[in-house]
């Protein structure tokens, strides 16, 4: 499950974007978490490309099958966050067949690296240092 902190910060951010910029329900959101330090420009670019030609609720990018992240989600999912019960985490909103969800998939690594650990960091150097 996610930690409840990811999610408090996810409700703020989505409070804080809500009362400045008034967005209409079919606007998007992406949630891009601070441990996936590797997304590049041409990632997120091709996610936004695909977004912009759906109409789905979701839209969550895979590498060879696996879910990652950055995922977009459409504005009216926002206060759904509030209805994810306490023990789960934000991944709720796409499980299951309530919302329209779509994958995307990618041929980059950096939608399912994430950093939770400091072994993952130094893996992450390793393969960094790798490839120069």
């Amino acid at each position: 499950h996610d930690p409840p902190d990811m999610r408090a910060s996810v409700e703020h951010a989505v409070a804080a974007i809500r009362d400045e910029f008034e967005p209409h329900p079919n606007d998007g959101w992406l949630l891009v978490p601070g441990d996936h330090p590797l997304l590049t420009r041409a990632v997120l670019e091709a996610i936004v490309t695909r977004w912009r030609n759906t109409s789905i609720d979701a839209l969550v990018p895979t590498y060879h099958g696996r879910r990652g992240h950055p995922t977009i989600f459409r504005w009216s999912l926002a206060d759904q966050i509030a209805t994810i019960p306490p023990d789960r985490g934000l991944n709720e909103l796409v499980r299951g067949n309530r919302y329209s969800v779509e994958e995307c998939p990618v041929h980059d690594a950096s939608v399912i690296a994430d950093l939770d650990t400091p072994k993952d960091y130094l893996r992450l150097l390793e393969q960094l240092q790798d490839e120069d």
